[in-house]
């Protein structure tokens, strides 16, 4: 008898253990949030950071992911969005619906070792670095899992990395058509409507209404807008259809003089943020030294290296795949006229700020708020 009673409650306590929840928004709402392990997680269905719940949602399902198992049984009941994750490293997108299956919002799920610990400074110790780049699985030299994933400047939503880890010739392109095949696997939901792939829409469609490509863009994450032409101003190179000025605050960005704050559109996990200005994020960053056969570098501090990949970018007209091993750009929160300020690898060279179009697919560097 007390062997049966020993062995149920152990069967109870396995069930238990199998089925707790890790609350992946206690310390705050965001629009990613990191996975170490399997298990069942769950976050508030909230606007990015604002810890508003979103209107009109009825349901939640994964967009897509990077392995068919990385991501199961989602669900959603009185606010929170509850999933299954895998063992396996990697990335996924969950969907925030409404009653007709439109996608109201969407948050970045990434399977990965904590990137938190094994942190590192800049800028005279004030500006702490997370140990890869949003999206990475790696932090390995030369290793294509280290790239992480491509952000448009000023969106949340990421876009797929690269499916090998290139070379060093910068006059190499990888890609005829975006998205193709020099783009990494990634599976979609057939359950949600109008998504089977990565798209590539120009800025002045007729799709997006004039000063709507923000909430375009969230009724549609799995869009790059690509700059087409010149659409009230909005700037060359931009993926906006108004003034681009209207812009410059996505990632906070207020003025040269005041600290950015996270915003709704922040793509880094809780606690974290697209560092603000390039040149004093990434003060000191011309000491890194080339590693490895392609064009990444490692940075020192207090004698541990860091690994900064030459990841590549998505072109800002049509989301094709270049440079990659031959060169990288890092974004700021830092609007620079029509463009925003960067950080940039090529070669065996390291800029710390420079100029790049904002429809531009590039790496972000999360840094602790």
């Amino acid at each position: 008898m007390t062997r049966t009673f020993v062995s149920i409650c152990l069967l109870c306590l396995t069930a238990w253990q199998a089925n707790a929840q890790t609350d992946l928004s206690a310390e705050g709402t965001a629009n990613c949030y990191i996975v170490t392990g399997e298990g069942v997680y769950s976050f508030r269905a909230a606007v990015g950071n604002s810890g508003k719940p979103v209107a009109g949602m009825a349901s939640a399902d994964w967009l897509w992911q990077t392995d068919r198992k990385l991501v199961s049984e989602v669900s959603y009941s009185g606010g929170t969005v509850t999933f299954r994750a895998g063992s396996m490293k990697g990335n996924a997108v969950i969907a925030a619906l409404d009653e007709g299956g439109n996608i109201l919002w969407s948050w970045h799920i990434w399977a990965t070792d904590d990137p938190c610990t094994d942190t590192h400074f800049a800028f005279e110790e004030r500006i702490s670095f997370m140990d890869r780049n949003l999206g990475a699985t790696s932090t390995a030299v030369d290793d294509v899992a280290s790239y992480g994933l491509y952000y448009q400047w000023g969106r949340k939503d990421p876009f797929i990395g690269a499916e090998f880890a290139g070379s060093f010739d910068l006059s190499r392109r990888y890609e005829d058509t975006g998205f193709t095949e020099g783009t990494a696997l990634a599976f979609f939901n057939p359950a949600i409507r109008g998504t089977d792939w990565f798209t590539i829409v120009p800025n002045n469609s007729d799709r997006i209404e004039t000063g709507k490509c923000v909430e375009y863009t969230i009724a549609h994450p799995t869009a790059f807008i690509g700059f087409s032409a010149e659409s009230f101003e909005s700037g060359k190179g931009s993926w906006f259809n108004d003034q681009y000025g209207r812009f410059d605050r996505l990632w906070g960005f207020i003025s040269s003089r005041r600290p950015v704050n996270k915003t709704i559109y922040d793509p880094c996990p809780p606690g974290w943020k697209v560092p603000a200005n390039s040149s004093e994020a990434w003060f000191g960053f011309e000491t890194a030294e080339p590693a490895g056969q392609l064009a990444g570098q490692v940075y020192y501090f207090k004698a541990r290296p860091y690994y900064y990949p030459a990841a590549g970018t998505r072109r800002q007209t049509n989301g094709k795949l270049q440079y990659a091993g031959a060169s990288g750009i890092y974004w700021s929160a830092t609007p620079n006229g029509v463009n925003a300020m960067s950080l940039r690898l090529e070669e065996e060279e390291i800029r710390i700020n420079l100029r790049a179009p904002r429809a531009t697919g590039a790496s972000v560097r999360c840094v602790r708020e």
